[in-house]
């Protein structure tokens, strides 16, 4: 089901198609069933790239998901940790009356769970400062970050007691050596109004990228956008955001390639001025914006590309996690075809090893070969500008 923004000149009647029906999981390994053991399934969508609007027919979406599937024994280790909320019910002690877990009550009527404290497990008290297990009490509202283990209980790495202030925003400076502070200011619509000042623990305080990493408080800098977890403390007389955690979500540079230096190095004209200089790793990935992935060949002077960074990266040089290139979408009618070449309206556009084909008319989604195109259909493509031709196109959709 998709529901439009709140203010979308799109209508509450929204049609979404999956073609052939289903989704296929395929995993990328073998996987062996065992008696008595225990099976991961991951699943892993990019929901950026899985809805298509239709070319040809208003309201209409096509979810045509790029899904990918890790089947594993055990419990993986790669899973990001969760966030729960809820009361304490009972705690659970050792033989030495000390506190080593608890029992709480999740929020939002989903039951009950087991929680598991360690060594290494960070509590975050009510008045903003790190406490041991002895501050913990039946009745208290918590938040609990951690892993499931193998008997279905929560082992937590960090947990908070009381309410906590949950911001997202924009980091407008680095974190000071000498007070520990970084300036920040919330996103429209957020539960505060900024700008405040954030206070980290160097020792405590989690600063992660994205779903787990650590990355310490030093990946912190302007520009970057980050999610805040923790309590407002007056602090003489001013109030201060004094942070249990810190999560950075992945930058993006958005520009036109400017200039393609050393092997796995290239420069964006970035939208807002000046310049990036961009590091590609070997498994870093290359997409077509809204479509599958496409060879790094076309990281070209004049493409406008979109680029995911590494939050612990930055100036001289960014780290890609992924770049997409935008292409264009241009329709029209096909007059002739040769090899691998479509002539449409006047401009020779090759259909590259691998394209992906829709067929769309009469309301269907099938995927089709290049030699189920003929001279006369309507198609729309997703061109690249390309040597020896106009465009290429890693993606033709066929419509009535």
């Amino acid at each position: 089901e998709l529901v439009p923004k709140e203010g979308s000149a799109i209508g509450s009647n929204i049609d979404v198609r999956l073609p052939s029906g289903k989704i296929d999981l395929n995993p990328r390994g073998a996987f062996t069933v065992v008696a008595g053991g225990s099976l991961s399934v991951r699943i892993d969508m990019d929901a950026n790239k899985a809805i298509h609007v239709h070319p040809s027919r208003p309201g209409w979406y096509i979810f045509r998901p790029v899904v990918f599937v890790d089947i594993a024994s055990g419990f993986p280790e790669a899973i990001c940790p969760k966030i729960v909320r809820g009361t304490i019910d009972s705690l659970t002690r050792n033989a030495q009356n000390q506190t080593t877990g608890f029992v709480m009550t999740l929020a939002d009527h989903r039951g009950q769970l087991s929680v598991k404290l360690t060594a290494d497990t960070d509590i975050f008290g009510p008045n903003g400062t790190f406490v041991d297990p002895s501050a913990l009490a039946v009745g208290q509202e918590v938040r609990v970050r951690g892993r499931m283990d193998a008997s279905g209980a929560l082992v937590a790495s960090l947990v908070i007691i009381g309410d906590v202030v949950d911001v997202l925003g924009t980091a407008t400076s680095s974190v000071s050596s000498s007070t520990g502070l970084f300036s920040f200011i919330p996103y429209t619509g957020e539960e505060l109004v900024g700008p405040y000042d954030v206070r980290v623990d160097a020792t405590n305080t989690l600063v992660l990228a994205d779903c787990g990493t650590a990355v310490g408080p030093g990946a912190i800098r302007a520009g970057m956008v980050a999610r805040v977890f923790g309590k407002l403390v007056s602090s003489g007389s001013s109030v201060v955001l004094r942070a249990v955690a810190v999560i950075l979500r992945t930058q993006e540079i958005k520009g036109v390639i400017s200039a393609v230096g050393e092997p796995g190095v290239f420069t964006v004209a970035l939208d807002e001025g000046g310049t990036a200089d961009v590091l590609m790793t070997g498994s870093t990935p290359v997409y077509l914006e809204g479509d599958g992935t496409v060879s790094a060949d076309y990281l070209t002077p004049g493409r406008r590309v979109r680029v995911l960074v590494d939050p612990a990266s930055g100036t001289p040089l960014y780290t890609a996690v992924a770049v997409y290139i935008e292409g264009q979408k241009i329709q029209g009618t096909v007059q002739s075809i040769e090899a691998n070449v479509l002539l449409v309206d006047g401009l020779l556009v090759r259909v590259p090893a691998g394209a992906t084909i829709l067929d769309l008319r009469n309301g269907g989604h099938l995927v089709v070969e290049f030699g189920d195109i003929a001279a006369g259909d309507e198609v729309v493509y997703f061109g690249l500008s390309a040597a020896g031709v106009d465009y290429e196109a890693p993606v033709v959709l066929i419509v009535d």
